[in-house]
Formats: C-alpha cells, sequence, structure tokens
C-alpha cells in the first residue's frame, strides 16, 4: 500500500513538474536581507512555483537574480532557467546549476570582476578582470563545459601565458610569453599537424606524440630573432615511458642543413652518446 502511494505521489510530482514547464506562471521574487530588520537587501531573485508538497511550495529560480554586498554595491547579476538552486558555488555562494544568460561579477568597489555566458546551465565563455579594471583571463569551453582554451594576462593587460585543451581537460598547446607580450616559446602535445606561422617572434617550440593516453617529447625546434629554425632536436620513445634524443639537425641561415648529429644511449641511466656527425656545404 505504502509503494502505491509513493508511486502516486512521485507521479504528482513529475506531473506538476511538466505543467511547469508547459505553462506561463507569473514570475514572482524572493528577497533575502543581511538584518532582521531588512535594511540591507541580501539577494533579489525570480522564481516560479513548482509544486506543493505538505504544506510547502517548491520554488525555481527562473529569470533574473541579484546578489549585493554588505554595503549595497552589486556583487552578482545572473539569471536562471528553471533551476532548483540546490548546487551552490563554494566561493560566491549563489547556485551554479541552471544558469543562464550573462553571469555578471563585481568587486567590491563597483569594477567588473567576472563575465560568462551561458546557455541552459552550459558555460561558453568566460572573461575575468583585476580590481584596477584590466583583463586578466578569458576562457572559452566545449559543449562538455570542459575547458577548451584559456589566457592570462599580467595586472598591466600583457598577455604571460595561452593554452588550448582536449575534451578531456588535457594541454595540448601551451604558449608563453615574456614581459613584453612577445611569444617566446610554444610546447604543442598533439600530432605532427602544427600552426607555424606566428604574429610574434617565437625562440623554440616543443612537439609531443600522444601514444596510449600519454605525450612524449618529439622533436625541439629553435629559431633565430628573425623566425628562420637554426636547430632541430629529434626524438624517439626509449624503453618504459623515457624519451632519448636520436638526431641534432643545425641549418644554414637558407634554411638547409648544416650538420647532423646522429645520439644512441646506453648505461642504466640512458645517457646520451654521440655516434656520428655529417657536415654538408651551404650550396
Amino acid at each position: 500500500m505504502k509503494n502505491k502511494q509513493n508511486q502516486c505521489v512521485a507521479g504528482l510530482f513529475l506531473l506538476a513538474l511538466l505543467l511547469v514547464s508547459c505553462s506561463n506562471n507569473n514570475s514572482n521574487k524572493i528577497t533575502e536581507y543581511y538584518d532582521a530588520e531588512k535594511t540591507k537587501i541580501k539577494s533579489v531573485v525570480e522564481v516560479i512555483d513548482s509544486i506543493t508538497q505538505k504544506g510547502d511550495t517548491i520554488k525555481l529560480l527562473n529569470g533574473n537574480a541579484i546578489y549585493y554586498y554588505e554595503n549595497g554595491n552589486i556583487r552578482i547579476k545572473c539569471g536562471f532557467y528553471k533551476s532548483f538552486g540546490i548546487e551552490k558555488n563554494q566561493n560566491s555562494g549563489v547556485p551554479s546549476n541552471g544558469r543562464d544568460g550573462e553571469f555578471l561579477s563585481y568587486y567590491e568597489n563597483g569594477n567588473r570582476k567576472i563575465e560568462i555566458n551561458y546557455n541552459k546551465g552550459r558555460a561558453i565563455k568566460l572573461v575575468g578582470y583585476y580590481e584596477n579594471g584590466n583583463l586578466k583571463s578569458k576562457e572559452k569551453f566545449y559543449d562538455n563545459s570542459k575547458i577548451k582554451s584559456h589566457i592570462n594576462y599580467s595586472e598591466n593587460g600583457v598577455i604571460e601565458d595561452d593554452k588550448e585543451f582536449t575534451k578531456e581537460g588535457k594541454v595540448i598547446i601551451l604558449k608563453e610569453y615574456s614581459e613584453a607580450g612577445n611569444l617566446v616559446s610554444e610546447t604543442f602535445m598533439g600530432d605532427k599537424n602544427y600552426r607555424d606561422v606566428y604574429e610574434k617572434k617565437i625562440l623554440i617550440k616543443r612537439e609531443y606524440l600522444h601514444l596510449a593516453n600519454k605525450y612524449y617529447l618529439d622533436s625541439v625546434i629553435h629559431f633565430n630573432e628573425s623566425s628562420i629554425i637554426t636547430k632541430r632536436e629529434l626524438y624517439e620513445k626509449g624503453f618504459e615511458d623515457e624519451t632519448t634524443l636520436k638526431y641534432i639537425l643545425n641549418y644554414y641561415p637558407n634554411g638547409k642543413i648544416k650538420q647532423k648529429e646522429q645520439y644512441e644511449s646506453y648505461g642504466e641511466f640512458s645517457e646520451q652518446k654521440l655516434i656520428s656527425m655529417e657536415k654538408f656545404d651551404e650550396e
């Protein structure tokens, strides 16, 4: 008998949710305060009624929400789409599920802190700012909410590093920049189809191969200040998870090979030994 009653209650609950999703209930607001006298507003959230059970009305967050600092300045402005509001972010205390539209977070002085664009709970892109208003970071997301790319900036607004990720969350490209914002190195972890055209100068680039869910160093390429290759180091996978140096190629300024060195590893610690050297004319 009890099982039938429970099934009936569950059925009514699902039916009520379905009715909510298909109806246009008038929105109402829930206001929370910092003090018992209700003089300092903490948050104002638009909600819609969902179901009444045992005298309690379950409400869904649906529409705009504003959260305030105790001094009255806006802390967060965001929107929700039929969210139960159960899962709350540990830092902000704002529900993280069901966010929709633009999420804006502010410093206590009123300057913008974070901008995030959501589509029915899924983050699309994020922009972060320092308290002085300068750009701090940029992020883009895959459709599974994993980070697709992340760029960091210094407090002066100069780019520091740029990362690209797989859908599984692994870094596949890491670009690092000097204090002046010039590209100085790039680490590529993926296949051989890397991009070799840059807007700014690069001095070193590392390529990695992805084998059996692990990344192995494949080559290291050195450039001069004119972006011309001066040296290329080629590696191969050795015993266990080690990679060992196989060749070093040195180049003339015209791009032709100047010298080719071949190495092999020996001993317990896979020490490198030069076994041959071949030199070439520039012509």
